[in-house]
């Protein structure tokens, strides 16, 4: 398991390195100070998760996630001691899969990056969820849909593998937030929708006019064939 982390404290690159090695001891760690070295360390090697401080000195953190998102679908937890909503709003739309604020209690990150973990661990296993047109393979980082192919970060994998499992069911937005993050928090909502949006973009280049989403105001969402 290889970890990137984005960030310019070195104490706090220190300290969370070492409680991460007191629970993966077999985890490989690398840091980056700054943002623009970050992006090129994403582009140039292989890793399996990444955190990214908001707060960088050359590059602003959500310059970076935006600049990554571009070409990878890297899981990426954002860290930030800015508890601004719409900043984390933003972060989410640019398609972060999670996200932490300082100060923060280090079993909370270590929870948040294991959520992150089992979700990419299950890339290894044949999903085996298909409904009428979909279907999912190995990895929830890509679905077909009539022999299209869809990437996905794991966290929109993640949603549209809980629309398929329900047979085209409407989830309320509990049930959505309980799965992916495993909490219910006052604006999860509107961080579903984020993803949502991102997800509808991306089938939009299938079929520009059909809607694949269906959104029941106030309840949930449901997938449609």
């Amino acid at each position: 398991m290889k970890l990137l982390f984005i960030e310019d404290d070195k104490k706090i690159v220190e300290s969370i390195f070492l409680l991460f090695k007191s629970f993966w001891p077999d985890m490989e760690t690398k840091a980056v100070h700054l943002g623009k070295t970050g992006i090129e360390t994403v582009y140039k090697h292989d890793f399996d998760i990444a955190i990214i401080d908001l707060g960088l000195p050359d590059i602003d953190g959500i310059n970076v996630l935006k600049q990554i998102r571009a070409f990878s679908s890297l899981p990426i937890l954002i860290l930030t001691a800015r508890n601004n909503e719409q900043e984390i709003f933003t972060a989410f739309e640019l398609g972060a899969d999670d996200y932490i604020t300082k100060p923060f209690q280090p079993l909370e990150l270590i929870a948040r990056v294991k959520s992150l973990l089992k979700r990419l661990n299950r890339t290894n296993q044949d999903l085996g969820i298909k409904y009428g047109h979909w279907k999912f393979g190995t990895s929830l980082k890509e679905i077909s849909y009539k022999n299209n192919i869809i990437n996905l970060t794991i966290t929109e994998g993640q949603l549209l593998h809980i629309l398929l499992t329900k047979g085209g069911s409407i989830v309320s937005y509990a049930d959505i937030s309980k799965s992916i993050w495993g909490r219910n928090e006052y604006y999860a909502k509107e961080t579903i929708k984020t993803h949502i949006m991102r997800i509808r973009q991306k089938l939009s280049r299938i079929d520009n006019a059909k809607e694949f989403i269906i959104n029941i105001p106030g309840v949930g969402y449901q997938i449609v064939e």
